[in-house]
């Protein structure tokens, strides 16, 4: 392009040619004629070849853009999976200060709703083994043989190093032993997060269990991740473990 005529040196060529064309001097004519259509021919092909590299900067550019939105999306998706993490994490710590608080069984009530305030639940039940506690509870904490339902507790609880149900209430074997409660049926609706509360020291031994419900049946579903929760159930059946020894001689 740097190897094109000036405005004013194209201007003096078609003057010329005009001239030329006058007199009659077609050899020459035609010789000026050629020399601006090759300009011509030059400055086209330079205009059409900046238009196809402007054009592909121009896709590079979109294509960029792309990647910056998709990039953005994902952060903005990591971003909010963290903070959702982070606030969990920060609802459980609070959950297990209330465990860590319990002293003695007659204080068990207190935490439970401690932790269901905290977690933000409909309803949080411990049912121990009535034979670790030896008859010295009240009635205000739910008790009974286990021995006696192991059938239903190993129909709901899934195997494995926990033992844990998650889903629908309706597909728990019998609701009113995990809660204690003999209103707790399948047929109340809503989901439910159960967990059997083992002996440390025995890992094949239950010293009761734990179970939440919520009256929305999307709360707690098969899929979803339950570490926070099985680790805090675990901190729960230690914390409980120290309070039977120490008050039942377990």
């Amino acid at each position: 392009m740097d190897n094109l005529p000036s405005l004013k040196k194209f201007g003096q060529q078609l003057d010329l040619l005009k001239r030329l064309l006058k007199e009659g001097r077609e050899e020459q004519a035609d010789f000026i004629a050629q020399e601006i259509y090759e300009n011509y021919a030059y400055a086209r092909d330079g205009c059409l070849s900046q238009e196809d590299e402007l054009l592909g900067k121009r896709a590079d550019a979109a294509e960029k853009d792309e990647r910056i939105g998709v990039l953005e999306a994902k952060l903005k998706e990591v971003y909010s999976v963290h903070s959702s993490d982070f606030q969990l994490f920060s609802k459980f710590g609070k959950a297990l200060q209330h465990v860590n608080d319990l002293k003695s069984l007659n204080g068990l009530q207190e935490m439970l709703q401690g932790i269901a305030t905290e977690l933000d639940l409909d309803r949080v039940a411990v049912v121990l083994d009535r034979e670790l506690c030896g008859g010295e509870l009240g009635d205000e904490i739910p008790t009974f043989y286990m021995k006696g339902c192991m059938r239903y507790i190993d129909a709901t609880l899934s195997d494995g190093p926990n033992r844990v149900f998650l889903g629908p209430i309706a597909r728990m074997m019998r609701p009113d032993v995990f809660f204690g409660d003999p209103d707790m049926s399948p047929d109340i609706g809503g989901s439910c997060f159960a967990f059997g509360l083992r002996d440390k020291y025995n890992p094949g031994k239950l010293i009761g269990l734990f179970a939440i419900h919520d009256a929305s049946e999307d709360r707690f579903h098969p899929e979803m991740g339950t570490d926070f929760l099985e680790y805090f159930c675990n901190s729960i059946a230690s914390t409980l473990l120290g309070v039977l020894n120490r008050e039942c001689g377990f």
